[in-house]
């Protein structure tokens, strides 16, 4: 009988205990400011912008290239 209550009272233990680690761990992180938060914010959205104007100027180039290049062959 002391075996059963143990093995049913386990898993909840177990449970439990990962949510105090997990609680534990984010107390150790290294959290960003506001600032650093706003500036790397603005980093991302910037190099989201340059990357999405690269790629349409290389669509809008390459894509009468190809039209060229397939109606030769019809």
């Amino acid at each position: 009988a002391k075996k059963a209550e143990k093995a049913s009272a386990k898993p909840k233990k177990q449970r439990f205990k990962f949510l105090k680690d997990v609680r534990l761990e984010l107390k150790r992180v290294t959290w960003p400011t506001r600032q650093e938060v706003i500036r790397w914010t603005g980093v991302v959205l910037g190099a989201l912008v340059f990357f999405g104007v690269f790629v349409a100027v290389l669509d809008a180039v390459i894509q009468p290239i190809v039209v060229a290049i397939s109606g030769l062959g019809a």
